[in-house]
């Protein structure tokens, strides 16, 4: 008997396997988000620098501005081996998926190891739904033994070619990608994995085995995978295509747009080209230092008193007048402003 194991059937011990935060099971096989596809937990990649996570959500920063990748695969490892109980007893196996997201697609892969394929009957539950994977393969019209054949190490998919009720490897361990059961035999029902579609993938999946016949060749289940596809939130903005989350950008007014996409879309002005919108900078001055209605000779001077004020340091509220452009002093910046204004009666 072998002493490693081989969790994700790549016919590499398990020990030999990458396992990023050391807890003895490869990262292929943790079961955990690995929402940009690189074979690397999402939390590991966090932690390692990979992947940056601004906003402290545990989604790198990258699955929140691209789509995330097709299907998800998550491979289960059963140790031991779960025996499969006679009728009407029943075994079962469950997994809990993190993360969130709407359904799309399921696909399930099965490793039993049996004597006769004919008497396992195989469902899979999730959030209140029942899918049936195998019910009884072979059998006819309610009678018959069903096939001989010796374990199942398959994928059910709903979109492939041939159904697995009608599958028969002349003996052996059937091998393949099958349609889900389609048979309805006693209390067991056919029901596709689109039952699933629609639904969040979160919670716990269950796999629920049984030998509908009371002898003795018995089984066990191995191993088994979910296929998930599903969709997340929408990407998140990234307006300035720097691959940083609007929401993790400056947005100094709170519109929910990033300071740099309102300068360059025109939403916000920049008068002194330091990438904060004028109306962060501070209160802009219109010039009129009196409130007389116009920009005239007594609002230049206090814009030449400020304007020296403002090169010593010590400009004070009474500038904010003159301070055209609402960024804390008054220079040439403001007097180009203030100058259009400017009326000489």
């Amino acid at each position: 008997m072998g002493t490693s194991t081989d969790c994700d059937n790549n016919e590499a011990p398990d020990e030999c396997d990458p396992d990023c935060d050391s807890d003895g099971t490869p990262d292929a096989c943790a079961g955990e988000p690995d929402c940009n596809g690189n074979n690397t937990p999402d939390s590991c990649d966090i932690d390692q620098g990979t992947s940056e996570d601004c906003n402290g959500n545990s989604t790198p920063d990258v699955c929140e501005i691209m789509p995330p990748p097709g299907a998800v695969i998550i491979p289960i490892r059963v140790e031991p081996p779960l025996a499969i109980s006679n009728n009407p007893a029943v075994a079962t196996v469950t997994y809990t998926m993190p993360g969130f997201g709407t359904i799309v697609d399921v696909d399930v892969e099965l490793h039993i190891d049996h004597s006769w394929n004919g008497d396992v009957v195989v469902q899979i539950s999730h959030a209140g739904a029942t899918a049936t994977l195998l019910n009884r393969v072979g059998q006819s019209g309610g009678t018959g033994d069903g096939t001989d054949n010796d374990g199942f190490q398959v994928i059910l998919d709903g979109e492939a070619a041939a159904n697995v009720h009608d599958a028969d490897s002349g003996g052996g361990l059937l091998i393949g990608t099958f349609q889900p059961d389609n048979y309805t035999q006693g209390p067991v029902a056919a029901s596709p994995l689109s039952v699933f579609d629609g639904l969040d993938k979160n919670g716990d999946w269950t796999v629920t085995l049984s030998d509908y016949f009371s002898t003795s060749d018995d089984g066990t289940i191995n191993f088994w995978a979910l296929y998930i596809s599903a969709d997340v939130a929408p990407p998140a903005d990234d307006c300035n295509s720097n691959g940083i989350p609007d929401e993790c950008e400056p947005d100094c007014n709170s519109n929910g747009v990033a300071d740099e996409c309102d300068i360059a879309d025109g939403t916000s002005t920049d008068s002194d080209g330091n990438m904060v919108p004028d109306e962060c900078d501070g209160i802009a001055g219109d010039g009129d230092c009196n409130n007389d209605g116009v920009v005239t000779l007594f609002d230049f001077a206090t814009f030449a008193a400020c304007f020296e004020d403002s090169r010593r340091g010590i400009m004070g509220s009474e500038c904010d007048c003159v301070d055209m452009d609402g960024d804390g002093d008054v220079d040439l910046i403001d007097f180009a402003s203030f100058a259009v204004l400017f009326q000489d009666p």
